[in-house]
């Protein structure tokens, strides 16, 4: 295999694993591009970077957490967690490539963290990918799971003429309002399950 297809390989990877990471977590995240410091005997440094490659800046590592209540009930299994970032990182990785739909709903998830400004709109594009990949609403919402009630709140969150974050605030008349932290939260909520339903789809 070619050095640029290795490149190539390994970032496909990390950007599954990234993807996986944000649609579970809503964090952001930013690849750079990768540099290389080779240490010589004599202690001098030579530095190497790669123009067309990425990696990630940072990569946390963390210990297996399991937290439980007064009763030994489950409340927090870091480790189960993990793994279930994993699974999904690993579907990600063998249907983005050849998934149009799939990868369009991972970018624009990764818009609406990136550019809260507009996050409805981004969070709104998953929802308009759906519909186009299954040529209905209806259908989207039969073939996933989705209830009805769940695509209407998605759809009167984002085109709120009175919220910031909406489709339509250049309408309003009204003065704008920010979206409410827990429905934003829910709709954040309701794209993630859409993304994850698709790719077991």
């Amino acid at each position: 295999m070619k050095k640029q297809d290795i490149s190539n390989e390994l970032t496909r990877k990390i950007e599954s694993r990234l993807h996986a990471v944000q649609i579970m977590t809503h964090r952001s995240f930013k690849l750079s591009k990768a540099s290389r410091s080779d240490i010589q005997e004599d202690g001098s440094k030579h530095h190497f970077v790669e123009l067309d490659s990425f990696v990630m800046t940072v990569i946390a590592g963390a210990v297996d957490l399991i937290v439980h209540d007064k009763d030994e009930n489950v409340i927090l299994d870091k480790k189960k967690r993990l793994d279930n970032q994993s699974k999904f990182a690993a579907l990600v990785y063998k249907h983005r490539a050849c998934d149009a739909t799939l990868d369009h709903m991972l970018k624009s998830y990764q818009l609406s963290v990136s550019d809260p400004k507009n996050e409805l709109v981004h969070l709104y594009e998953i929802r308009d990918a759906l519909s186009k990949n299954f040529s209905s609403e209806n259908a989207a919402i039969a073939q996933l799971g989705i209830t009805r009630d769940e695509w209407n709140d998605m759809g009167r969150m984002a085109n709120s003429l009175t919220i910031q974050q909406g489709r339509h605030r250049g309408e309003a008349i009204r003065f704008l309002r920010s979206a409410e932290p827990v429905k934003l939260d829910e709709t954040r909520k309701l794209a993630a399950r859409w993304v994850e339903n698709i790719l077991i789809f």
